[in-house]
């Protein structure tokens, strides 16, 4: 077990502990021996902040690269746990579950969870933006009971030049499948007088009590649609749940 690392110490109270122990092979016990325990108050300081920059409606990892916190538990494994202390005004914190798995709003959030990819920014601004916006991520870090407040990660949004033209609520009337047209999406460039360009719908997360479907095959997270699959009414959706007459759903993209 020790070989493995399977016995762990777990520290509730004082500061000078000792550990009394005696070793036996099944016959001969060993002599009483004692291992001291010196317990340490938690330093806790930022070690990477650098920010983040994406684009209005977009979504972003944070690593560690970008965020990070160091203490003086050297060489052991401790729970950092960071929590946001104000809302968010452009956009939320999303975590996944899972490698592949559903990503969901967070308030708080662990360093293992940066270490191992499953942290996101996610720009849910909805506004036609005249210039750039910040968001102030402002968080606490905490280590134990020991806490380093006021902190803060900046985020930079690029706004969209990219707007939509038309977006308008798909009406089933008691049909459990339906095509989704031009007539419900439709962007268009912010300068009106832009040459024409090929609009690519990525889907940020899939609807959850239907399918969207492309030409019949069912799309979700990663992947998407263009304005000409509108256009030739190759882009549908399909409700799955029993009782669709009194539900509705939706689903967010990019």
């Amino acid at each position: 077990d020790l070989e493995a690392g399977n016995v762990v110490y777990v520290h509730q109270s004082g500061t000078d502990l000792q550990l009394t122990f005696q070793v036996s092979d099944g016959t001969v016990p060993s002599p009483i021996a004692t291992l001291r325990i010196l317990a340490i108050e938690p330093n806790i300081r930022l070690h990477n902040n650098t920010g983040l920059t994406i684009s209005q409606g977009g979504a972003a990892r944070i690593t560690t690269a970008n965020l990070s916190v160091e203490t003086n538990a050297v060489k052991q494994r401790v729970a950092i746990l960071y929590s946001l202390t104000e809302p968010l005004r452009y956009g939320e914190i999303q975590k996944q579950g899972s490698i592949g798995g559903e990503w969901k709003k967070v308030e708080s959030f662990h360093q293992q969870d940066l270490e191992q990819g499953r942290i996101q920014y996610f720009s849910t601004d909805p506004e036609h933006r005249q210039e750039d916006v910040t968001e102030k991520l402002r968080f606490s870090v905490q280590v134990g009971q020991k806490v380093l407040p006021n902190n803060t990660f900046t985020i930079s949004i690029k706004r969209a030049t990219i707007k939509m033209k038309t977006m308008v609520p798909l009406q089933m009337k008691n049909k459990r499948h339906k095509n989704i047209t031009s007539r419900e999406l439709e962007a268009m460039l912010e300068d009106p007088n832009s040459a024409p360009v090929p609009f690519h719908y990525v889907i940020i997360q899939a609807p959850k009590k239907g399918n969207l479907e492309l030409l019949g095959n069912r799309l979700t997270e990663g992947f998407g649609f263009t304005q000409d699959d509108l256009q030739r009414n190759h882009l549908s959706y399909s409700a799955t749940i029993r009782n669709a007459q009194q539900a509705e759903d939706s689903f967010q993209f990019r």
